[in-house]
């Protein structure tokens, strides 16, 4: 390929190419998304941190925990609740299995 032959087009393409493999110094400040298929913590922002650890205090008090005692305690949606349960199921703080009311126990 000769230098006639690149189009503006093309250099611009090729520019956001080299970007992409050496970014700039600006880079470091945009966001960036995760890979297709890597996993998403959804609860990683530090306010969702400081949630989570005031969630896991309350559960310590209680016998017995719900998504809904979540929602309501906390004035979150079910989805972030959802979310934290399954988190505390996974670290061990309760049951991974629901009683016959639908509640998980504290552990």
């Amino acid at each position: 390929m000769n230098k006639d032959e690149i189009t503006p087009e093309l250099r611009e393409m090729m520019r956001m190419m080299i970007e992409m493999v050496m970014p700039g110094e600006d880079a470091a400040d945009t966001p960036t998304r995760p890979m297709e298929g890597a996993p998403v913590d959804y609860l990683a922002s530090p306010e969702r941190q400081e949630l989570y650890r005031r969630v896991c205090e309350f559960t310590k008090t209680q016998e017995r925990i719900h998504e809904e005692t979540l929602e309501k305690r906390f004035e979150i949606g079910y989805g972030l609740a959802a979310l934290i349960t399954d988190r505390m199921k996974d670290e061990g703080l309760i049951s991974r299995e629901r009683d016959e009311e639908y509640f998980y126990r504290t552990l």
